[in-house]
């Protein structure tokens, strides 16, 4: 890494176990299902899921409160914050004690409390709705099956939001006023390196508005595209895209090779290769950073429909990561060009794609780094990664703290017989023998997760041996 960036080496992209798992474990991934076709249950049951859930985030924002205030009330005098005296400034106290607590942040036993304290007590003072934003979130990627099954919010996202409204709820009742969660989504940010859908990504996270409207009424948690925040505060989109494409250039020239080869790999999870490989010419990617699709790559393609493509798309992904597994996947098609094209393409599209979400990332670094003496422009900043430059922005947890870094979007609910849950990947769960829960496709059309049932993507896994599904998932709700 160039030597303007050692000192800020924060956490640039959302890795998982997936990647590790391809080289040491999974092996070549030829197929990615069992004859088993799973569970099956109601749609009208996931009302009673949410409903537990529901009632456990209520409680548990109830616990979280009581926690924080020991916390507070055991703590020495002038240890951490300051006039405590003071109503306000004890409540900011006690908000911050909620995000102190190592169950609910990264860097609970490194977060400056004095800063934070000092920034709600601000906002507290002047009556105003306690407003939080923290970015999260672009759609799931299949990777050609690897990563997920589908691109659409499934339990992994439900549990994350439940833990968010946890954490709203618990704040609304210490600050007595109106407190707002905006989730900026990040597809349209990251869209020159990563090729979302935008179709896609709107899709996402209306999903995902419903699932926090499952869980608060009026719902408290919104979630918005990164770029409407952008064009609030510049005035004009447009102008700021062409101000980062142009910035994109001396971003990347202070990139190493050994800097871009670290990532190669997350990034070749991360990339929307539905997008790039779609069996239909109009809703393909064309062209990914000026790289043209090898002729007999865009034949093969055009004559063959979405499950092969996948298959295609899995086959140069292993291979790439695991170079060993490439004769066995080259001796599982016809014409044996074609998957070696469709590698050298992938490998070239991935490289670029790397250095530009590496340079798209530093540009923001930078730009945090020359307001870093300044006031967030409003409310109070969380995030998802740990800002070892910021230590008075709490990094979230967005599944459970024993999940570390994972985030929903890269990861796959899967229960254990015994009822303890795990996140991992498609992949992993497969080779684990989970089994898919599915949706029934019943009358349930404007249900929560009908978009599920209608795309026969699973909610969940389970481990053989335990169906009694919905029973297992309500007792899980008990904690997040």
């Amino acid at each position: 890494m160039m030597q303007a960036y050692e000192a800020e080496r924060n956490e640039l992209v959302s890795e998982s176990t997936l990647h590790r798992a391809l080289i040491s474990k999974l092996g070549a991934c030829l197929v990615l299902h069992h004859n088993d076709k799973g569970i099956i249950i109601p749609c009208e049951d996931v009302d009673r899921i949410v409903r537990t859930w529901k009632e456990s985030v209520e409680r548990q924002a109830c616990r979280l409160v009581r926690a924080a205030a020991s916390m507070l009330a055991n703590l020495p005098t002038g240890c951490l914050y300051q006039r405590l005296e003071d109503p306000v400034w004890r409540a900011a106290a006690h908000i911050s004690e909620v995000f102190r607590r190592p169950e609910i942040t990264k860097n609970a036993g490194r977060l400056d409390t004095l800063a934070l304290q000092r920034r709600l007590q601000a906002i507290l003072a002047d009556g105003a709705a306690l407003t939080f934003t923290i970015a999260w979130g672009q759609p799931k990627r299949t990777a050609g099956g690897l990563k997920a099954a589908g691109p659409h919010p499934d339990l992994a996202e439900m549990y994350s939001i439940a833990r968010l409204s946890m954490l709203v709820q618990a704040i609304s009742q210490i600050s007595r006023t109106d407190v707002e969660l905006t989730v900026l989504s990040g597809a349209g940010r990251f869209i020159e390196a990563l090729f979302m859908r935008s179709a896609v990504a709107e899709a996402y996270d209306k999903a995902r508005q419903r699932i926090a409207e499952a869980f608060t009424s009026p719902c408290r948690i919104h979630f918005t595209p990164y770029h409407e925040l952008q064009k609030t505060n510049s005035g004009n989109t447009a102008h700021l895209a062409q101000v980062w494409a142009d910035r994109f250039a001396p971003q990347m020239a202070k990139l190493s090779d050994e800097e871009v080869s670290a990532k190669f790999g997350t990034i070749l999870l991360n990339i929307d290769w539905e997008h790039v490989f779609a069996p239909d010419p109009s809703q393909r990617m064309h062209r990914p950073h000026g790289i043209q699709l090898p002729e007999n790559v865009e034949r093969w393609i055009s004559a063959h429909d979405s499950a092969e493509c996948a298959r295609l798309v899995r086959a140069t992904i292993v291979g790439l990561t695991s170079p060993k597994y490439q004769a066995e996947w080259l001796r599982t098609f016809d014409n044996d060009e074609v998957l070696e094209s469709a590698l050298a393409f992938v490998q070239a599209v991935t490289w670029e794609s790397t250095r530009k979400y590496l340079a798209i990332q530093y540009l923001a670094a930078d730009d945090a780094n020359r307001r870093q003496s300044e006031s967030d422009p409003e409310g109070v900043r969380l995030t998802v990664h740990e800002k070892r430059n910021r230590h008075d922005i709490p990094a979230v947890f967005m599944l459970s703290p024993s999940s570390g870094n994972l985030l929903p979007q890269h990861v796959l609910a899967g229960f254990f017989a015994s009822g303890d849950l795990i996140f991992e990947s498609h992949a992993e769960l497969t080779f684990r023998q989970f089994r898919p829960v599915h949706l029934s496709t019943g009358a349930l059309e404007d249900g929560l997760f009908s978009w599920l049932a209608a795309a026969r993507q699973p909610l969940c896994f389970v481990e053989k041996g335990n169906d009694n599904v919905i029973d297992l998932l309500c007792l899980h709700g008990r904690s997040f």
